[in-house]
């Protein structure tokens, strides 16, 4: 199994420590790490987030910065990361 496509199957515990990551930003990390595309609509419903998901997705990508880790969007698409993202963050973890 090609590991920079698999899914993640780790929780979003597992994000916060190695990222320096709240929990909204890991829960949001993982579901990145999980789906090909997570639009603005799922971020919401599956991270159940107060904050608006275009902020918090801002937030995650100046955090992932640090890393190296670029979020990538489309609007009136979604959010995802990259295989090749994918896999570093596996990396560094």
């Amino acid at each position: 199994m090609d590991t920079a496509t698999a899914p993640a199957s780790v929780g979003y515990e597992n994000y916060i420590m190695p990222f320096k990551l709240t929990q909204q930003q890991a829960k949001l990390l993982a579901l990145l790490m999980e789906v090909p595309v997570a639009s603005a609509h799922v971020i919401q419903n599956r991270v159940k987030m107060s904050t608006e998901a275009k902020v918090a997705i801002h937030r995650l990508r100046n955090r992932m910065d640090e890393y190296g880790i670029k979020i990538s969007a489309k609007r009136f698409y979604g959010f995802w990361l990259e295989p090749d993202q994918k896999a570093k963050v596996r990396e560094l973890m």
